[in-house]
């Protein structure tokens, strides 16, 4: 009888420990991986962008645009607007400069930039140069800033 007590103390414990370090331990890895909606959407755009699909970066640039009070809405309305690859990405560059403010201070977020294009900044999560203004002609051109 004692050693199921023990054993059942034992489980409990360790359960509640469990509990408490997935309560208490988001500060890391849910630090870089969570952004806010708009830009979660302005990634999504360069994502698209960077692999050269037009449609998908229309549609993710209508969704933030669709949300009047972000600083994102009017220049996303552009890219969403735009009849091709080279005019979505002209007006990228409007909506990166609104995202790199918005990102800036913010865990797992990298700005990086493109010498090919004037004012070619844009925020990406990863270290590695995924270039939503050259996409899969240079998909590596570029460095990162901070």
């Amino acid at each position: 009888m004692k050693n199921i007590s023990f054993s059942l103390s034992a489980l409990l414990l360790a359960c509640a420990a469990l509990i408490f370090a997935s309560c208490s331990g988001s500060d890391d890895s849910a630090t870089a991986e969570s952004t806010s909606p708009v830009l979660d959407g302005y990634l999504e755009v360069s994502a698209a962008l960077f692999n050269d699909d037009l449609a998908r970066a229309k549609a993710a640039a209508a969704k933030i645009a669709e949300d009047g009070e972000s600083s994102l809405a009017e220049p996303a309305s552009g890219v969403a607007a735009a009849p091709s690859l080279q005019d979505a990405r002209a007006k990228f560059v409007l909506l990166s400069n609104e995202a790199v403010s918005l990102a800036e201070g913010q865990d797992g977020l990298h700005v990086a930039s493109c010498p090919m294009v004037k004012d070619g900044l844009w925020v990406q999560r990863d270290t590695s140069i995924k270039n939503p203004y050259m996409g899969q002609k240079m998909p590596g051109c570029g460095t990162l800033k901070k």
